[in-house]
């Protein structure tokens, strides 16, 4: 499928490369580079000849861990954060340690725990490009087959369906959006209501009522009243 690409695009958080690269391993080595700001936010897009375009999932190069890999490792951060806000600016202190994680007035085994939850991004090591290529080029492979045909030129393709589909969720609060592509946990945890308003409705007689949440705000919103049950 490669007589279909053009070029790929990096995009890092400055936007430093506007020069496009032959393949996916010479845009995913820029993104590597040291050149590279917050490579961890960055983006690759493979170009197509007829302009069309396909987003690269960052999860194919950027991969997450947790920032603690031990309790102790945990425990030794908040009590060196906890022991530097005693003598410095609160806001401006976090913000230099790069993490918002672990309020400094809960108790310490609370903060110990919230750490231990945080994630970081990061890009993928150079070691790891050669997998990640073969990866990139199956999926390219895939998406590119979805838009020709086998024997290479371009045509509109239909998809008989029953019933429409969600693609895309947009919070209506945040207006974070998420597709099951870009991050399958969050778009499979969004709260949507659907409700039709009666005649003594406070909103209007007979509207329909819509609203869609990320998990996050619908729990700062209503988490106090949401009763919690698991399966037995």
């Amino acid at each position: 499928m490669n007589k279909h690409i053009l070029a790929f695009r990096v995009f890092d958080f400055r936007d430093r490369f506007p020069m496009p690269f032959e393949t996916f391993t010479q845009a995913l080595e820029v993104l590597q580079s040291p050149k590279a700001y917050m490579p961890e936010c960055g983006e690759i897009i493979c170009y197509l000849k007829n302009r069309q375009k396909i987003n690269i999932p960052p999860s194919f190069f950027i991969k997450s861990k947790p920032r603690f890999e031990s309790e102790l490792e945990a425990k030794a951060w908040v009590l060196e954060r906890n022991k530097l806000l005693v003598t410095s600016p609160k806001e401006s202190l976090v913000q230099a340690l790069g993490s918002s994680v672990s309020d400094y007035t809960k108790p310490l085994a609370e903060q110990i725990e919230e750490a231990l939850l945080y994630i970081d991004d990061e890009i993928i090591c150079v070691d790891e490009n050669k997998a990640t290529d073969d990866a990139v080029t199956q999926y390219l492979d895939n998406k590119i087959c979805e838009l020709f045909n086998t024997t290479g030129n371009y045509m509109k393709h239909y998809k008989k369906v029953t019933q429409p589909k969600v693609i895309a969720l947009t919070c209506d609060k945040c207006h974070k959006k998420v597709t099951n592509e870009s991050d399958c946990y969050e778009f499979q945890e969004f709260i949507s209501i659907n409700h039709h308003c009666g005649f003594t409705s406070v909103f209007e007689d007979n509207a329909k009522l819509t609203l869609d949440l990320c998990q996050h705000c619908f729990k700062a919103m209503c988490g106090e009243y949401v009763v919690l049950k698991w399966p037995k």
